[in-house]
């Protein structure tokens, strides 16, 4: 599934990265830890945890980054209800702040869009 939701010439990241169409959430975002690993092209992988998902991108807690416009890979593994459900998408960083990144999905693959789906269910 290819994102189709934000301008990659940058246009409203800081709203939401995407999640936003007119003003109204068009991904819902939830609240959800996970334990995520980014690499990106050069230098080491960043690890760190999420603090909200939704299928277009998520806030990613960590100390240090990658820079704005850079691009990422992002895995990771979700425990839901018992199942283990891993998470593979290629990403574009958007924002920082001073404890994380916003990151904007833009390859989610149909098994990583079927891991976060239950995730933002679930948690509603």
């Amino acid at each position: 599934m290819q994102h189709r939701g934000a301008s990659p010439k940058g246009h409203d990241y800081n709203d939401a990265m995407g999640d936003r169409d007119g003003g109204k959430r068009v991904q819902p975002r939830v609240r959800v830890r996970i334990r995520v690993t980014l690499k990106g092209k050069y230098g080491p992988a960043i690890h760190g945890w999420t603090g909200n998902i939704s299928l277009s991108g998520a806030y990613v807690e960590t100390q240090g980054g990658f820079p704005v416009g850079s691009l990422c890979s992002v895995s990771g593994l979700a425990n839901l209800r018992g199942d283990l459900l891993k998470l593979r998408a290629e990403a574009k960083i958007v924002r920082h702040d001073e404890t994380g990144m916003g990151i904007w999905f833009t390859k989610l693959g149909p098994e990583a869009a079927d891991a976060i789906r239950p995730l933002v269910e679930h948690n509603r």
